[in-house]
């Protein structure tokens, strides 16, 4: 799929809904839809400092870019 965003949607539309947009053009899996979830930067970036952030049980990103972005991630407990 070589298709930018700006090609999804004619820009113009009031109700273009990018989900819905991405479902349209993604094929089934197994006979199954496709699962679309988007996240903003700060979960992305979040979930990518899992692995360091063990040692703390809350915490919080903030990005700053195009727009601001935050995130709460709280650490579950590890089963032993």
């Amino acid at each position: 799929m070589t298709r930018s965003l700006v090609q999804l949607g004619d820009g113009q539309e009031d109700e273009f809904n990018l989900v819905s947009a991405l479902h349209d053009r993604l094929p089934r899996i197994d006979g199954h839809d496709p699962t679309i979830l988007i996240h903003n930067d700060a979960v992305v970036r979040g979930v990518s400092e899992l692995p360091k952030m063990g040692d703390v049980s809350r915490w919080g990103v903030l990005t700053i870019g195009t727009g601001l972005g935050n995130a709460r991630i709280t650490n579950r407990r590890r089963q032993r």
